[in-house]
Order: C-alpha cells, then sequence, then structure tokens
C-alpha cells in the first residue's frame, strides 16, 4: 500500500512541562544499572541507554518458559541491546550498558500515563505489564510503581551524567507491540465474521428442521420417532427401569383407585357399592337366602373394584409409558437438530474462514495501516522528542523491523502482506526520525532478515523462533517472533553497521 509523509506524522513536544515534573515522579532510589557491563580494571567513561520492547530486554518464549516462573533478568541477557555493547564496540570495557526494555511494551505505555503522559497528551495506557501486572523483574528497576519508561530514561539520563558516565548513544526499539495488537484486533474481526456465518448456517438448518415436509424435518422426526419407540421397547421388557417406572405409576394409580372405592361418597365407591347392590338383589330374586345374596354383593363389589383398579393401573401405565416415549422422542428430534445446525455450522465457519479469513485480515491491516504506522511514529517522535528537549544531545538509534510473518517455509508469507506493511513502516520511520529535531539513526534489520529472495526462508529459521519446535516445562517454544541467540547478534551488527558505535 501506499503512504504519505508530511504533517499527519508532526509532533510537538512539551519538554520544558516533562522536565518540572520528572525528578519529583522518580525520587532518589531509581536503581542506575543491573547489568552494567564495565571491566573492573577499566573505567567506565560512557553509557549506552536502550529503550524499547521485548527485543531490547532478549525476550524470547524458550528462555521464558525454561525460567518460568522464576523469570530472572539475568536469562535475558543475550539480546541486540548487550551484544551490541559487549560484541560490537572497540573498547566495550569503557561502556556501561542500562537496558529499560520491557516485553510487551507498546509506543503508549513507553510514555504512560504518568505526568510525562499528560504533558505529551498521551495517558491512554499504564506503563510495562510485564513487571507492573505480572511482576516480573526488569533489568533495571524503572522507580516508583506507575513509573514509564520513557520517566525512567529521563532520571537515568541525569543519573549517568552525574557519574562520570554520560549516557553517549540511546536506542529505540518500540512498535512492534502495537501492530501485534492490531494483528489480535483484525483476527479477532475475522473470527467474529467467520462465528457469524457459522451460527446463520446453523440457525438456516434449525429454521428447516422446524418447516414440515423438509428433509431436515423429516430427519429430525425420524430420529425422534426411533427414540420413542426404543423406550417404549424398553418399557416392555422387564427388569428395565422404564418398565419398572411404569409399572409403578400404575401401581401407584390402582391403588388411588382402590382407596378412593372405600372412601364414603366417592364415585368409585358409589359404583361399587351399586354393583354390590346389584348383584345382591339379582341372588335374592333367584332364591338365594339373605346371607347368600349379602355375600354374592360384597364379591361383586370386591371384583368390580379389582377390575376397575387393574384398568387404572393399566391405562396410567400406559399413558406414563407414552407421555415418556413422547418426551424422549421430542428431545431425541431436538437434539438430533441442534447437533445437525452445530455440526453444519461449525463447518461453515471453518469454510468461511479458510475462504475469507486471511484476506480480511490483510484487508483490515491495509485499511487501517497508514493510521496505526502514523500513531507508532508519531509516539517515537514524542519519545525522542522527550529526550532531545531534556537535553539530551547525543545520538539516538532507531531500530527498525523485519517481518517474522514473512517466507519462513518457502510457501510464502505466513501473514500475507506484512513484508509490504513492514517495509513501509520502516520507510516512514526512517524519513520523519532521521529530520531534526529528533536527528536519530536508523538501523533496518529487515533487509537482512527479509531478503525477499530463496534465502529468505533460511534466514528466517535461523534468525528467529519462528521455525522453533521445541519444548520447554511443557509449553511450546514457538512458533515465535522474537529473535534466536543468532538473530540478537546479527542485529547488534546491523546496528553498529547502520550507525557506528
Amino acid at each position: 500500500m501506499s503512504a504519505k509523509n508530511g504533517s499527519a506524522l508532526s509532533v510537538r513536544t512539551r519538554g520544558r512541562l516533562i522536565c518540572l515534573t520528572i525528578t519529583a515522579v522518580l525520587g532518589v532510589g531509581a536503581v542506575f544499572s543491573s547489568s552494567a557491563l564495565a571491566s573492573k580494571s577499566v573505567p567506565v567513561t560512557h553509557s549506552v541507554l536502550t529503550l524499547g520492547d521485548s527485543l531490547t530486554f532478549g525476550y524470547s518464549a524458550q528462555l521464558f518458559n525454561e525460567n518460568f516462573p522464576t523469570e530472572s533478568p539475568t536469562a535475558f541477557e543475550n539480546g541486540f541491546a548487550q551484544d551490541y555493547v559487549t560484541k560490537h564496540h572497540k573498547k566495550p570495557a569503557s561502556w556501561a550498558l542500562v537496558n529499560l526494555g520491557c516485553p510487551g511494551e507498546t509506543s503508549n505505555s513507553l510514555i504512560g500515563n504518568g505526568p510525562v503522559g499528560a504533558a505529551l497528551e498521551e495517558t491512554s495506557e499504564a506503563p510495562c505489564a510485564y513487571h507492573e501486572v505480572t511482576g516480573f523483574p526488569l533489568h533495571v528497576s524503572y522507580g516508583p510503581a506507575g513509573t514509564s519508561q520513557l520517566e525512567s530514561a529521563l532520571y537515568q539520563l541525569g543519573v549517568a551524567a552525574a557519574s562520570g558516565r554520560p549516557v553517549q548513544t540511546v536506542t529505540l526499539d518500540i512498535g512492534a507491540n502495537d501492530e501485534l495488537h492490531a494483528i489480535a484486533k483484525a483476527e479477532k474481526l475475522a473470527r467474529e465474521a467467520a462465528e457469524k456465518a457459522g451460527n446463520e448456517a446453523g440457525y438456516k438448518y434449525a429454521v428447516e428442521a422446524q418447516t414440515p415436509g423438509t428433509e431436515a424435518q423429516k430427519a429430525a422426526e425420524k430420529a425422534g420417532n426411533e427414540a420413542g419407540y426404543a423406550y417404549v421397547v424398553e418399557a416392555e421388557t422387564p427388569g428395565t427401569e422404564a418398565q419398572k417406572a411404569a409399572e409403578k405409576a400404575g401401581n401407584e394409580a390402582a391403588y388411588a383407585y382402590v382407596v378412593e372405592a372405600e372412601t364414603p361418597g366417592t364415585p368409585a365407591q358409589e359404583a361399587a357399592s351399586i354393583a354390590g347392590n346389584e348383584a345382591f338383589v339379582a341372588a335374592f330374586e333367584k332364591g338365594a337366602s339373605f346371607e347368600e345374596a349379602e355375600a354374592a354383593g360384597a364379591a361383586a363389589g370386591k371384583a368390580y373394584v379389582e377390575a376397575h383398579a387393574y384398568a387404572a393401573g393399566a391405562a396410567a401405565g400406559k399413558a406414563y409409558v407414552e407421555a415418556h416415549a413422547y418426551a424422549v422422542g421430542v428431545a431425541a428430534g431436538k437434539a438430533y437438530v441442534e447437533a445437525h445446525a452445530y455440526a453444519i455450522g461449525k463447518a461453515a465457519a471453518e469454510k468461511y474462514g479458510a475462504e475469507h479469513g486471511l484476506a480480511e485480515v490483510k484487508a483490515w491491516l491495509e485499511g487501517h495501516a497508514l493510521e496505526l504506522f502514523t500513531h507508532i511514529v508519531t509516539n517515537n517522535a514524542k519519545i525522542i522528542g522527550t529526550l532531545r528537549a531534556n537535553g539530551y544531545a547525543g545520538k539516538v538509534i532507531v531500530v527498525g523491523g523485519y517481518d517474522p510473518y514473512g517466507n519462513v517455509s518457502g510457501a510464502g508469507e505466513v501473514l500475507a502482506g506484512s513484508t509490504a506493511l513492514t517495509k513501509t513502516l520502516n520507510q516512514l520511520e526512517e524519513a520523519q526520525l532521521s529530520k531534526a529535531p529528533y536527528s536519530a539513526c536508523f538501523a533496518n534489520p529487515y533487509k537482512t532478515f527479509n531478503t525477499e529472495k530463496a534465502t529468505e526462508p533460511a534466514r528466517l529459521q535461523a534468525y528467529t523462533n519462528m521455525a522453533n519446535a521445541n519444548v520447554s516445562n511443557g509449553k511450546a517454544d514457538g512458533p515465535d517472533i522474537h529473535p534466536t541467540p543468532l538473530g540478537y547478534e546479527v542485529m547488534a551488527k546491523i546496528i553498529r553497521k547502520d550507525c557506528g558505535e
């Protein structure tokens, strides 16, 4: 996609407001450095201050997994910042490293939501969640809770100058997590679109299954009838739970009839009495004695009750079976529809995702790229401008990006269009930040990591963890966008080559 330079990327830094507040924010207790690299026999004369995200910190998923949950920062001292000072300075022993990198940091959170963020009109995100939220330690303490990386950088510049080893080089690597958040948002929208397509397909099937005469309705009805019939067969099989339940229902109904027939004034009692009286009269008229007629009447009344109790029990048992068979059939039909609607919806969602997902992610990213890149470059300018406005006149090195979603396997980009977007952001950063008042040098790892030739897969596999298939402490170490130890060293060489010491 095309991008434009111009006023959209300009920024004014309110440096005078910031320098009035930073001392009060940090107090006097901040640690200078947990990773000073100078030899005791060689005096330290200069400092390198590195600002940024997980790449500045030296992070990789494998190192994190291997050391979890005790994430000591000493396990992450093989990043490009460390390599730049220890391996690629002519006199590394005389340089000290102050590494402020924070994994997961965005350009917003690096500025923070404190006084400096307020002065720069950027207070949307709290600083360094890696430390502030999870509690994992950093290479260098920022100071009191809530202190941002930029606020700590201003303090460290003053500490280094006062200690006689002033900061001569600042590196800045920030913006990758802004991009990752954008990718995550694009992927979320694509998933929601796929889910919508799946829901619509499932709902359409459910409607069809409720429409008489459709194949879906016939299939659901068949499933229900089969389940109902199976229940009836079970209820007629002695010893089954269904048969026992139906028998219980029948016995309860029969017993209830008997109780009713023994209760004066009830219809059952009156009917039994009538049957008994009729038998008494008939027997008496046939010449039976009074006692014999009375016995005949009692027997007839008892037989009446027994017959009707049996009939009531049989009817109740039958009704129980029919009702439960119907309920079982309805439930089975409903379950059939739900299962098939889910399966149809899932298949539709997967099909939509396969056919449209990546394209929608790409389209969303391309549609929002200029807005995102403007934000990243503007925040980079605010950060550098703040350092300059507070008296820092030394070298600033902006470390550009590589594309971990490029041609990793040799089958093309992992994320279509990602290489073009990475190149565009690098171009915008270099064009804007190399100018006064920022005057930064731009170190560009893209052309080494992403050759856009047959060598690119081998480079990305060697320099990043995208092809890392290891497992540490039960967790996958890849694919991971972060550099391998070799990749970090290559980045350090690129910084030295593009921007010197």
